[in-house]
């Protein structure tokens, strides 16, 4: 899990938007991006979030804002939820600072309570990290695989918002399967071995496994999915199933 221990060396970059100003949490008709907000300490707060927009970063932060209302300050870190920490990359998208109290104003240096500080760090995409690991066995590789099979692959969506959680690279959610690329082979493996569901090796650093909501319980089609999910990458140490065992995947 990432921390505040980079806001230092974060804030030397940082763009202003906004600068210290008065607080605006409260904006009806804003769409606010999903993001994720974890307490780090009792004057910290981590954010992770696919969006880059200032506008929708800025957003973020009031409604944090608004949520927040224990404490006397925090100081808000919003990071790119598709970056895992061991990749060593300052993923911070904007910081941020409020208080709840005229001594947490203080502490902060803010003016009162009805100001915040808010800026941007100028960084403009969220992508998740390509492998560099050869014969990493990519997400179109197990789709092409898939639809070559006479398989429809439905309702394909981009899951790199988990991996900031999970420690992988990428991971690709569809109704059938998932496909996650881990940064090494030990990522993998434990990944294989703590699920509660089979999971498929493919190559190196790359793991599927079946979402079951996507098929009928008596129907021939899981099976099907599982053969040509295996043939996206044929030989030694591919295609291994792996018991499930104990920990649940978060949002699959």
């Amino acid at each position: 899990m990432r921390t505040s221990l980079r806001l230092a060396a974060a804030l030397t970059a940082l763009v202003v938007a906004g600068g210290c100003g008065f607080a605006d949490n409260r904006r009806p008709g804003v769409e606010v991006p999903s993001y994720e907000a974890i307490i780090r300490s009792p004057t910290s707060i981590d954010v992770l979030t696919v969006a880059t927009d200032p506008d929708d970063l800025r957003a973020i932060f009031d409604e944090v804002h608004e949520d927040r209302t224990d404490g006397d300050w925090y100081e808000v870190t919003i990071e790119c939820a598709a970056i895992p920490p061991e990749e060593g990359v300052d993923a911070t998208l904007a910081t941020g600072r409020f208080a709840n109290t005229y001594g947490g104003a203080d502490a902060a240096g803010l003016p009162s309570p009805d100001h915040v500080t808010f800026a941007v760090t100028g960084r403009t995409e969220c992508d998740a990290m390509a492998s560099t690991v050869p014969g990493t066995v990519t997400y179109e590789e197990v789709r092409a695989a898939v639809r070559g099979a006479g398989l429809p692959v439905l309702s394909e969506r981009d899951g790199s918002d988990a991996c900031a959680e999970l420690g992988c690279l990428e991971r690709t959610v569809t109704d059938q399967f998932t496909v996650i690329v881990w940064p090494d082979a030990a990522e993998a493996e434990r990944w294989a071995q703590l699920v509660t569901v089979e999971v498929v090796r493919l190559g190196p650093v790359t793991t599927a496994q079946l979402n079951e909501a996507g098929f009928h319980p008596d129907g021939p089609e899981r099976e099907q999915y599982e053969t040509a999910i295996r043939s996206a990458a044929p030989g030694e140490a591919s295609g291994e199933l792996t018991d499930p065992t104990v920990t649940a995947e978060p949002g699959a």
